[in-house]
């Protein structure tokens, strides 16, 4: 959506010049996704080299460990993907606000919703009038 919306605003206004960032993350956010990942080594780690540790330091093997010792390829990728639309889903604001001249223009997260083009265009259209005639009249 942002290359789409800084191509149709360049084709009007070349000298224009855009920034892409990422929106921040709440810190609980991004800690419970450091967590899933430290879970998800566990989880490789325990299905490749659990029950050879438990066997050198002779303590029982867990059944759990037992049991996935036949497929552990198919574990580690569930594991994976899981992890992986976890973190994904925690990192993920939804975010989308477009400002001009430190001035909003549309915020996402105040609306709900995914802005137009053409509201994108006329509101962008007026503001760059606006800054163009203060400047000219100063």
């Amino acid at each position: 959506m942002a290359a789409q919306c800084r191509q149709i605003f360049l084709q009007e206004h070349p000298d224009l010049e855009f920034t892409f960032s990422n929106y921040p993350i709440p810190k609980l956010n991004e800690v419970l996704g450091e967590v899933t990942t430290y879970l998800l080594w566990t989880v490789w780690l325990g299905a490749w080299f659990g029950k050879g540790l438990c066997e050198r330091f002779n303590y029982p093997v867990p059944a759990l460990l037992e049991s996935i010792q036949d497929k552990k390829m198919l574990v580690c990728l569930g594991a994976w993907f899981l992890a992986g639309v976890v973190t994904q889903n925690l990192r993920s604001t939804g975010a989308l606000e477009i400002y001009y001249n430190s001035m909003p223009i549309f915020s996402k997260l105040e609306q709900g919703r995914i802005p137009n083009v053409g509201e994108l265009t006329e509101t962008l259209n007026l503001l760059i009038k606006q800054s163009r005639g203060a400047a000219a009249s100063a």
